[in-house]
């Protein structure tokens, strides 16, 4: 009797054993899973971060770039004005730039605009 009480308790821990290892099992397969996707969360947000990253610095050199473009125009409109001999007060010669300065800046956006249609059609 005690023998075979034996027999079936080691049965019956077989068989939880059996059932233990199928649950770690499937628990190794859905953590392999959701370690791939893991993976490739972080893989797709460092691409996002890089590509935010780099049309940062993009803009901070545009950005450099305008202001230098700004002075330098500003420069040549003052130049146009004392050439013309446009006379007035501070405030309507700033006036004049600003016409100026709006005028130069419509038509490079007008060139460069169509020269930017122009590469996208050769594309």
């Amino acid at each position: 009797m005690v023998r075979k009480r034996i027999i079936n308790e080691l049965k019956n821990l077989k068989k939880t054993l059996r059932e233990k290892e199928h649950f770690l099992k499937e628990h190794k397969k859905l953590a392999r899973s959701a370690t791939r996707t893991t993976n490739m969360v972080i893989k797709e947000l460092k691409n996002e971060t890089k590509k935010h990253v780099v049309t940062a610095i993009v803009a901070a050199f545009g950005f450099i770039i305008a202001l230098v473009w700004r002075d330098a125009i500003k420069e040549f409109i003052n130049t146009l004005v004392a050439n013309f001999s446009i006379n007035g007060s501070a405030g309507l010669i700033t006036f004049y730039t600003a016409i100026i300065t709006t005028i130069i800046a419509a038509v490079g956006i007008v060139l460069i605009t169509r020269w930017s249609a122009q590469s996208e059609k050769e594309v």
